[in-house]
Parts: structure tokens; C-alpha cells; sequence
């Protein structure tokens, strides 16, 4: 029983220490986290999961206890950037508390390498996860390739026929 608190208590220790060191350089997608303004000291990344279909990007950010208004989303270029507040909710004059979360940022960047439709991206907020839809730029057109003769596509062009040494008959055009 003692071993096992000891235990526990050096694991609540080393939480804080290791949220440190892991949220210092954030990153996504191999990229560091560049343009955010670094005045706020308490920050840590949110949990994401991050689907790439056929024409678009869904990203799904876990965003506990933030409100619509403390979201913000930026993109430049293919970079997005979400930036969410979370205050802890206020039950001084109810209860007392044990253990009181700080005011802290939640911040997250999103670089994508294809093209992206800055326009037509999509955000909501439901029971604190973030829903963003990104759809892709295309890239390139299909074209369809089908059976036949150039002599459907070159209207101008007149074919002979020419009998070779071999006794076959060619065409050439």
C-alpha cells in the first residue's frame, strides 16, 4: 500500500514536468509551431485526429471546457493555426476546491501540403470537439481516354493507300 502511493505520488510530480518538456516545441505534421505569439507560458496541445479523404482534410480537435468565443482559427497560405482559451468554470461559492486548474491556451498548427480552398473551410464547435472540414484544391483533370482513329479528331486529314514491296497494303497518312 505504501509502495503504491509513493508510486502515485512521484507520477503526479512528474506529470507537470513532462507537459513541459513535451509542449515546448509544439508540432504537426513534422512542422514546428512559428507564428503564435509566445507571451502566454501556459499552453499545451490538444488531442487531434487527423482524416485525409479524396477531396478533403476532417480534423477533429479535443477542446474540453472551451466556448465558441475562445476559438480562434487562422490559415495562411496552407498553414492553419487554432488557437483556443480554456478557463476553468467557477464554483467558488458552491464548493471548495481541491485542486484548480490555471487559465490556459490550447494551440495547435495544421500544415498541408497540397493546395487547399481557403474559402470554403468549415469549423463547429460540438460538446467540446472541434470539427474542421478542409477541402482540397484539384490538382490535376481527368481526362477520359477512348477507343478510335485520329481520323475522327483531324477532319482536314485525307489517308492514301500504298502497296509495299511485301505485296501488304499500308495506310498513311
Amino acid at each position: 500500500m505504501f509502495f503504491n502511493r509513493t508510486i502515485r505520488n512521484f507520477q503526479l510530480m512528474d506529470r507537470p514536468v513532462n507537459r513541459y518538456f513535451e509542449n515546448r516545441h509544439l508540432h504537426s505534421f513534422g512542422s514546428e509551431l512559428t507564428n503564435w505569439n509566445w507571451q502566454h507560458a501556459n499552453y499545451s496541445t490538444p488531442e487531434t485526429d487527423v482524416l485525409e479523404l479524396d477531396e478533403q482534410y476532417l480534423l477533429e480537435i479535443a477542446l474540453p471546457g472551451v466556448t465558441l468565443d475562445d476559438v480562434e482559427l487562422k490559415i495562411e497560405e496552407n498553414l492553419l493555426t487554432m488557437v483556443a482559451k480554456r478557463t476553468p468554470s467557477l464554483f467558488e461559492e458552491r464548493a471548495q476546491y481541491l485542486q484548480k486548474e490555471l487559465p490556459c491556451y490550447l494551440v495547435r498548427e495544421f500544415f498541408f501540403e497540397q493546395e487547399i480552398i481557403q474559402d470554403q473551410i468549415e469549423a463547429r464547435l460540438d460538446r467540446g470537439i472541434l470539427f474542421i472540414s478542409i477541402p482540397k484544391m484539384e490538382i490535376a483533370t481527368r481526362i477520359p481516354v477512348s477507343v478510335g482513329t485520329m481520323d475522327m479528331h483531324l477532319p482536314g486529314l485525307k489517308t492514301r493507300k500504298e502497296t509495299v514491296r511485301s505485296g501488304k497494303e499500308v495506310t498513311i497518312k
